[in-house]
């Protein structure tokens, strides 16, 4: 046997004294809806369903979906589309004389190249033995009595 103490059983009353008529409303209205919604449901159960949405597609043979299906990027297509333009090797014989250019002996560090197709967009970032970096670009004077003669991707050219 339940036993409910007499503050609980005073605080439960006041409350649907308070409240009582609108739970009497609220489990109306959601019996009414859930009613309904199996009403709509045992309706279109009998609807008869058209062609159109009856139809599916023709299943795919395994063999047809496996030749089908992209097997990752194209290297070679994407090789062939130079994306970052043709090297067109100089046709100054001066310039190639350059590749065989010694290592300097000089106190300069090469702290990065930006290098363009003209000389004029080029730009060398040397530090000297101090550590002072500065731009240079072709036909400037870099510290150490030299003069920047040419500017590569990977390399610079100091001449005396």
């Amino acid at each position: 046997m339940l036993v409910i103490s007499e503050s609980v059983q005073g605080s439960a009353v006041r409350a649907y004294e308070k409240h009582g008529h609108w739970l009497r409303t609220a489990g109306l209205l959601v019996l009414t809806a859930t009613i309904a919604k199996l009403a709509a449901q045992f309706v279109w159960l009998w609807v008869p369903v058209p062609e159109s949405a009856q139809w599916k597609p023709a299943p795919v043979a395994a063999s047809e979906t496996a030749a089908s299906a992209p097997k990752g990027p194209d290297a070679q297509l994407i090789a062939s589309a130079h994306l970052f333009g043709d090297y067109q090797a100089p046709a100054d014989a001066s310039l190639d004389r350059m590749d065989k250019a010694p290592d300097t002996r000089l106190n300069l560090t090469l702290l990065g190249i930006l290098a363009a197709d003209q000389d004029k967009g080029s730009r060398a970032l040397i530090a000297d033995g101090g550590g002072d970096e500065k731009p240079y670009s072709v036909g400037d004077k870099v510290p150490g009595g030299v003069k920047l003669q040419a500017i590569f991707p990977d390399r610079v050219i100091l001449s005396r």
